[in-house]
């Protein structure tokens, strides 16, 4: 009988996995990608190679760490965060890839210039009363309004938020883990309820659902104490509420679909770190080392974004 192989150091197993994943997005795809161009990044034969891929050789010494960080030119944090457990292959791969897309994006916004010329009706405007810019913009003050009465209806004044206590303002909305949902993939989802009657009947049909009466479930697979599925599960909700109209959203229900989702990541920027709670814990930091990192352990967020919340600070 076959010896089953021990797996000695996981969380090598998942640097070579980001790695991996970090050489194809350098390489737009382009090219196929094998597990020797992996071990070529810390100058490892293929013997060694595919101990690393197996997880029989731990691979976190500051020369290979950084070594990775160089020729795959991402922040020396993501691969030593790897290395050390603090953050999964898939974590990483969506910090690189910059999962925060709150700005509208120049072919999306290409696209979206040429139909909206040639129909505008689409959007409400026949005649072309209102401009490109005045129908897709981002309404960042109506987020900021948006975000403070939740908070304030949820009674969050300290970090990290909860997302948890967050859905404390929308009684008919829960947020719930997937059943055996451990390991697998980050994932976020809304589903209407079982006993929502309308909401399933709508949903057979083929129909939005769109009845405040009913009620929702967020379901999520992954940590909840990943910065990324946080970000995901606010979202989400952003999502979920534009979808439905909720009166919530007051004027951000006439936001356009096509914007929904950059105006859903602001909000998830916005509710995870609130301006108020940020400008506070600015206060007590200490110098002893990365402010930016500093604030992303204490609101549980990545790094990057932040960098972004720090921007956008009045």
């Amino acid at each position: 009988m076959e010896k089953k192989l021990v797996i000695k150091y996981p969380k090598a197993i998942s640097l070579f996995e980001f790695c991996k994943d970090a050489l194809r997005h350098k390489y737009d795809n382009r090219i196929r990608i094998i597990d020797q161009d992996v071990g070529t990044l810390v100058g490892f034969e293929p013997a060694d190679c595919s101990h690393w891929k197996r997880g029989q050789k731990d691979v976190r010494s500051l020369v290979h760490l950084k070594n990775i960080s160089r020729h795959l030119a991402v922040d020396e944090a993501i691969p030593v965060a790897i290395a050390l457990g603090e953050m999964t292959a898939e974590e990483g791969s969506y910090e690189l890839r910059g999962y925060v897309n709150h700005e509208l994006e120049e072919e999306k916004q290409s696209a979206l210039k040429k139909q909206f010329f040639q129909r505008p009706g689409q959007w409400g405007v026949p005649q072309l009363e209102k401009s490109f810019d005045e129908v897709f913009e981002l309404k960042g003050s109506l987020i900021k309004e948006l975000v403070s009465k939740v908070l304030n209806e949820a009674y969050i004044s300290e970090a990290p938020v909860n997302p948890n206590t967050v859905m404390g303002s929308f009684p008919k909305i829960t947020l719930q883990k997937a059943a055996n949902s451990e390991g697998t993939e980050m994932s976020v989802k809304t589903v209407a309820e079982e006993n929502s009657s309308r909401a399933k009947a709508g949903a057979a049909a083929g129909k939005a659902q769109v009845s405040l009466n009913e009620t929702y479930k967020l379901v999520y697979s992954g940590n909840l104490e990943s910065p990324c599925l946080r970000f995901f599960v606010m979202k989400e909700l952003f999502m979920h509420l534009h979808r439905i109209s909720h009166r919530a959203l007051g004027e951000l229900n006439s936001v356009p679909k096509e914007m929904a989702e950059e105006h859903a990541s602001l909000f998830a920027m916005h509710i995870l770190v609130p301006d108020e709670i940020l400008s506070e814990e600015i206060q007590s930091l200490t110098q002893a080392y990365d402010i930016i990192q500093q604030l992303a352990e204490i609101f549980m967020v990545s790094k990057s974004l932040m960098n972004i919340r720090l921007w956008q600070l009045d």
